[in-house]
């Protein structure tokens, strides 16, 4: 049954004769049973009654509509478009209803909002098994080089990363990239940097700040000129052609020259070394860390990519912190080494067992000597120790020197249990 609002909207056109045979029907239907209805229509026609009474004299004897459209050409109009006003100005529809009409639409334009807005902060596609990071910050034009297409494209927040994807940044950009490890990589303006795998990157140009958890796997960065072996710290690099810089904030560092294998030494905190082109030294320096490498701080990721990044490529993993790995102190008694003797536990034929690189130390962290040991020695069954020559100086002393013997092979590489690390000495050198 129609309610008294809806009749009040339709008596004008009831009157007038313009119902439809429908809603005529349910009009007389209400009046015959509400006679507050009833009364409003005799109030309206009384009043029609009135106003054609008053205006009889002036009212028009003939129809106008045919002289005002004749004399209007260029209004293309019909007598259903003036019937439509009509309608619309003695019904008009309440603004509540038409609020409604717009809700669909309204619904459709938020859709699409949101679509973009998940699109544009999602990542632009599923992680693949050479996934091993995520875009976690992007600062002006960052661009990503895929490794495997050589496809570029504009690297934004919640870009995967994978093995071999270059990312560069322009010289008004900055950018950081998470690794699985977990590494954190902050990326200065006008840099490249190639992600060779989660615990390896090339630094080509540019300057890094990289926060690398303790894991029994090592980190290594590779620049044109040295390599930096991390034992879990965080530290900042710049690299060009001809010179790599590196400055400690926590932890320890090993800086090698790439064209002198036996040019390395140990970095540690507060402290600044670099590795030059030309240069038969490794020149270390005190520094402020924490102001030398302050530019990295604007550069962090959000929580929620940091989440994301978590729950999507860093679910189970758990970081071991390793103390000391693979240190030994050598007592030398001021004499000079002359051979160096590794023992291990003993080993299985059925596992492939990772090189590992052996860096001798004097106790002012300058290099004595370098030696590599093959993953096939470590597990010949029939070996268990080995004696490795110094092909340093064999002449200086020192009272005591430090061993540190670095594990090469990736996570599916056995590792040999070092047990002891001992050494010949010869007579007093200079």
């Amino acid at each position: 049954m129609a309610s008294c609002t809806q009749i009040d909207h339709q008596i004008q056109s009831y009157l007038d004769g313009e119902l439809a045979h429908s809603d005529r029907a349910i009009l007389e239907q209400h009046l015959a049973e509400c006679p507050s209805c009833v009364e409003m229509l005799r109030r309206h026609q009384r009043a029609h009654a009135s106003l054609f009474e008053a205006y009889a004299p002036a009212r028009l004897q003939r129809d106008l509509s045919e002289y005002v459209v004749s004399h209007l050409p260029e209004m293309e109009t019909v007598s259903a478009d003036m019937a439509r006003l009509t309608e619309r100005t003695k019904h008009p529809t309440p603004l509540r209803e038409r609020a409604y009409r717009l809700v669909p639409i309204a619904a459709a334009v938020l859709l699409v909002v949101l679509a973009a807005l998940i699109k544009a902060r999602w990542p632009v596609a599923s992680e693949s098994p050479d996934t091993i990071g995520l875009v976690a910050s992007a600062q002006g034009a960052v661009h990503r080089i895929a490794g495997d297409t050589g496809a570029r494209s504009r690297a934004r927040e919640r870009v995967w990363a994978e093995r071999g994807d270059r990312f560069e940044t322009a010289p008004d950009a900055q950018a950081a990239v998470l690794l699985l490890g977990p590494t954190e990589l902050r990326m200065a303006a006008d840099t490249a940097v190639v992600i060779d795998g989660e615990r390896k990157i090339t630094l080509e140009r540019g300057r890094v700040f990289l926060d690398v958890a303790h894991s029994q796997r090592l980190f290594k960065v590779t620049t044109p000129m040295g390599e930096v072996t991390v034992f879990g710290t965080r530290f900042d690099v710049t690299a060009d052609a001809l010179r790599t810089t590196v400055i400690v904030q926590e932890g320890e560092v090993q800086l090698s020259h790439h064209d002198n294998p036996r040019l390395f030494r140990m970095i540690k905190r507060d402290q600044r070394a670099f590795v030059e082109q030309g240069h038969g030294d490794l020149p270390v320096e005190s520094v402020d860390a924490r102001i030398e490498c302050a530019w990295a701080d604007s550069i962090e990721a959000s929580a929620p990519v940091r989440e994301f990044f978590a729950q999507r490529l860093q679910p189970g993993r758990e970081t071991e912190q390793v103390s000391g790995e693979g240190g030994f102190f050598l007592q030398t008694n001021g004499k000079p080494l002359q051979t160096l003797i590794i023992t291990w536990a003993e080993t299985s034929p059925f596992v492939s067992y990772g090189d590992a690189d052996v860096f001798v130390y004097a106790p002012d962290n300058t290099a004595v000597f370098r030696s590599h040991i093959s993953g096939t020695t470590f597990g010949d069954p029939r070996m268990h120790e080995i004696e490795l020559p110094n092909t340093g100086d064999t002449q200086s002393t020192y009272p005591t020197v430090f061993v540190k013997i670095v594990p090469l092979g990736g996570p599916e590489s056995g590792r040999a249990v070092i047990q002891s690390v001992s050494g010949r000495i010869g007579k007093e050198g200079r």
